[in-house]
């Protein structure tokens, strides 16, 4: 419409002016008023009359074979780097309309993938969606995970835009909101075997990511657990949770994409030199490449050490048949009479202690810590505090600078803690959340591979350690790009993006690790959320109130956040 009145009016003022004696036109004031005149005349014939308006919305169309038409209103209505969340007729589902800061349209599904999440509560970076709940993310073009912890990516849908409205073209009826990536094989073409020990966040990643890049080798997946794939992290947020309802595939997905399990089998022994490694079934496995995922074990020696602590009643929260066995004592022994002490106050034994006293409802619960505060080493005494006190309001206990000195009990039993303050704390039910240690011993005695002095395995930032081996999650020491220097990080999300990177550069994409890691906690209804990886800082620069826990902190290091 700009540019039809700007030519109209050109036009008027043309018509206007009269012809002087060298054939030029003349303008004067009179000539340029009455061309306007002209041209707003022009103008209303050409908008008005004779062009249809632009304005007003489409009709509804009732759904045409197997698709409906959702008018997602006006494009002038979406502002660039925006998304709305759109109603789809007769269904239960949303769609997400996003404009990106270029000025392009596109239509997914409205929840994230991993937690359900309403991403229009996100933001818009670039051509991604990224959830506010855990920051996974999604590209708007295609749907896919551009970073986890989702496995799965959006649906995205057809769109065009009619008399300046979005018209989305939802199949009905509707898919669920979850896109499985695509991993189907129809053959082992390839000559070539890659195996990827450990089937965890890590593995699983790795190995959708190769089928995901068509590479039609073999691929065995090794997993000393007897399970699927699941959320590790479900274990110490929901001791109810079925080891099904945590599976992160079905059988058939593996079938489907012919990836060869082999669960409940340990790795004894890798030969690189002689690319195969030894398992304790007694096989001998030959590879082209491998990926070491193994993670960690909460069977820390500076517990299993101390003297008791082979009792019944002392758990630790790393499988399901952990928090299985952790439910049936407090079923058993009643949540008003059962006494329960957590020793770590960090991540997991925090989330444990905010469960057994919101869920399980228990009276009893006391968490020992070696630091002053809960959570220090990793968010700082204020902080640390702050989350401390949330717990004490809602009747945890905390005995701090302390450590632990014997497990005592009775009949085989745990019924005290003595600790190394002299106190002795009563206790029906032991939880050990006090770190990991990474089980590495089959790794050594090969010449190439750096073992570090906490068993982690030193890899570049395409998760190499040597010519062919890879590893990726908890056991590997990679140098983070944001702080350059060489660090081991236990998150779930960066197990994923690793595994990942490890099986990209396995089939020669040439990627390096190049995300900002990402940590989350809910405790009490209180969600904490960590981005980046401090190891130091000089100061911390709060925005809000620690005491009313609305709060973001900065980690300064040398000017640096």
């Amino acid at each position: 419409e700009t540019a039809v009145a700007l030519a109209a009016l050109a036009s008027g003022v043309a018509l206007a002016a009269p012809m002087g004696q060298d054939g030029n036109p003349m303008f004067g004031l009179q000539h340029v008023v009455g061309g306007i005149a002209i041209a707003l005349v022009g103008y209303v014939v050409f908008t008005k009359i004779l062009s249809p308006s632009k304005t007003e919305p489409p009709e509804e169309e009732e759904p045409k074979g197997n698709f409906i038409k959702v008018d997602a209103g006006d494009i002038r209505g979406y502002k660039r780097g925006t998304m709305q969340e759109i109603d789809v007729p007769g269904e239960k589902q949303k769609i997400l309309v996003t404009r990106l800061l270029e000025g392009n349209v596109f239509a997914t599904g409205a929840k994230c993938t991993h937690s359900a999440v309403r991403l229009v509560t996100g933001v818009v970076s670039e051509d991604r969606v990224v959830c506010p709940a855990h920051a996974a993310s999604f590209c708007v073009r295609d749907g896919s995970v551009t970073d986890a912890p989702a496995f799965d990516g959006l649906h995205t849908f057809d769109l065009d835009i009619v008399d300046e409205h979005i018209i989305v073209y939802v199949p009905s009826p509707m898919p669920e909101f979850k896109k499985a990536r695509a991993c189907s094989c129809n053959s082992n073409a390839a000559p070539s075997t890659i195996v990827v020990v450990g089937a965890g966040a890590a593995g699983l990643s790795a190995v959708e990511t190769l089928r995901e890049e068509k590479f039609d080798g073999r691929i065995i997946l090794i997993g000393k657990e007897k399970h699927l794939p699941y959320d590790r992290v479900k274990i110490s947020k929901s001791l109810k949770a079925s080891v099904e309802s945590m599976t992160l595939r079905k059988k058939e997905f593996f079938d489907d994409a012919k990836i060869e399990l082999m669960l409940d089998t340990t790795v004894t022994k890798l030969n690189a030199s002689a690319k195969n490694l030894v398992t304790d079934k007694g096989e001998t496995i030959s590879y082209d490449k491998v990926l070491l995922c193994t993670g960690g074990t909460a069977e820390v020696p500076w517990m299993t050490g101390i003297p008791g602590y082979n009792q019944d009643g002392i758990h630790i929260l790393r499988v399901p048949e952990d928090s299985k066995k952790v439910d049936e004592k407090i079923t058993a022994i009643g949540s008003d009479k059962i006494r329960v002490v957590i020793i770590g106050s960090s991540f997991i034994g925090m989330e444990a202690a905010a469960y057994f006293k919101q869920t399980s409802k228990i009276e009893d619960v006391t968490v020992v810590g070696k630091e002053e505060v809960a959570f220090e080493r990793v968010l700082g005494k204020d902080i640390g505090q702050a989350l401390m006190n949330m717990h004490s309001e809602k009747g945890v206990k905390f005995e701090m600078n302390a450590g632990v000195v014997s497990f005592d009990g009775k009949d085989g039993h745990v019924t005290s803690i003595k600790l190394d303050n002299g106190k002795v704390l009563p206790a029906d039910l032991v939880i050990i959340g006090a770190g990991i240690v990474i089980p590495s011993e089959y790794v050594k005695d090969n010449t190439g591979i750096e073992v570090f002095r906490d068993g982690s395995i030193i890899c570049d930032d395409k998760m190499m350690a040597a010519k062919d081996v890879y590893v990726a999650g908890d056991m590997a020491r990679f140098k983070l790009w944001m702080i350059e220097k060489h660090t081991r990080i236990e998150h779930w999300d960066v197990a994923i993006q690793q595994g990942k990177i490890a099986a990209l550069n396995m089939v020669e994409k040439n990627a390096i690790y190049r995300s900002t890691p990402f940590f989350w906690t809910a405790q009490f209804g209180k969600s904490v959320r960590y981005c980046g990886h401090a190891l130091q800082w000089s100061e911390q620069i709060v925005k809000g109130s620690l005491e009313e826990r609305k709060f973001a902190v900065y980690f300064i290091d040398n000017d640096k956040v």
